[in-house]
């Protein structure tokens, strides 16, 4: 489903508010940290103009993912993802992009991965469905390395680029069943 021009541009606006706008930065050796696309929810209240707001800010910060992957410069190897936290009473879907530009094994093998089960990870899927991209973007889940706090990883099932892992290498690396070091 393609967005109207006017919803990209002032999602991009908001983007620029919160400094993410130069996707260089996230090329930025050892890069490594998880940020939120919006900081206030009036940043976002034109979303409901054009229909439910979490499932466009949804596809909008699946689009910035890509959008980030596809300008990377580096020759590290990265892990790119949207991750989305189960806030209980929030009005709105907070995605932030998460990206781990270098030493991906040895930092986030911490993380505890698993198939997503979680009421969050159930909804985070079916709008995947409905905005047609399940085919494209793979769902994970962690609730050990914030206990109490699910938080859905949402990236790309296949790399642009062999310097992009998938969630599927990443699944591996934190179950400590990947046939290479990384």
């Amino acid at each position: 489903m393609s967005l109207p021009t006017e919803v990209t541009e002032k999602f991009e606006a908001v983007l620029e508010q919160e400094r993410l706008v130069d996707r260089s930065l996230f090329d930025a050796p050892g890069f490594f940290d998880e940020l939120p696309l919006y900081s206030r929810y009036t940043q976002i209240e034109f979303l409901n103009r054009y229909g439910n707001a979490d499932e466009l800010l949804i596809q909008l910060s699946l689009d910035y993912l890509e959008s980030v992957v596809e300008r990377r410069r580096s020759h590290a190897e990265c892990f790119a993802a949207i991750t989305i936290r189960d806030q209980g009473d929030q009005e709105h879907v907070v995605p932030y992009i998460f990206l781990c530009n270098g030493w991906v094994t040895r930092r986030l093998k911490p993380l505890r991965l698993t198939p997503p089960t979680s009421e969050l990870a159930k909804s985070l899927r079916q709008s995947l469905d409905l905005l047609s991209r399940s085919s494209k973007f793979a769902l994970a889940q962690d609730t050990i390395s914030s206990p109490g706090n699910t938080r859905v990883f949402i990236a790309l099932r296949r790399a642009p680029t062999e310097r992009v892992l998938t969630l599927g290498e990443l699944l591996q690396i934190a179950s400590g069943t990947a046939g290479t070091a990384r």
